[in-house]
């Protein structure tokens, strides 16, 4: 007489912790994110300033792929990508091989992003201080102009 089929196993419950795909390391560094994630390297000087001028392609314990503009190549020294892999190994537990891959364009790098929220600010200080009813009463009260380029919004730094 053939034996039964054994039960096929449960499959597990989820735990909800999100899958991650090759991209994403246990660290959470993952392309999506890396405009907002870059800071948590606390790279600083010259290498903060050139990691900020990538995009992150992938980034595993074994290897971070970094894309950049020729002229941030160019200034990206041995001392910059060491700096670099001490940092991410910080995070991994273990020193990752750094690539670089060079492109003219790339998509938004953080240095991009922190640039495009700092306008968005100031163009939103901008818009709110020119339709404030206060503003409006003391240009008409006392028939004045306000110097548009006067304006900064709060808590934004270099605009």
């Amino acid at each position: 007489e053939p034996e039964p089929e054994p039960e096929p196993e449960p499959e597990p419950e989820p735990t909800g912790v999100p899958a991650m795909n090759s991209a994403e390391a246990p660290s959470g560094f993952t392309a999506v994110d890396w405009v907002t994630s870059v800071d948590r390297l606390e790279l600083h000087g010259m290498t903060g300033s050139l990691i900020n001028q990538t995009e992150l392609i992938s980034a595993t314990p074994e290897q971070v792929v970094l894309k950049l503009r020729p002229h941030t190549a160019r200034l990206f020294t041995e001392t910059h990508t060491a700096r670099v892999a001490e940092a991410f190994a910080v995070h991994f537990g273990q020193t990752p091989a750094i690539v670089l891959e060079t492109h003219d364009t790339l998509d938004e790098t953080p240095e991009d992003y922190r640039n495009r929220k700092q306008q968005e600010a100031l163009a939103e200080a901008r818009r709110a201080f020119q339709v404030d009813p206060f503003v409006e009463t003391l240009t008409q009260t006392f028939d004045a102009t306000v110097r548009i380029e006067s304006i900064k919004p709060r808590g934004v730094q270099d605009v």
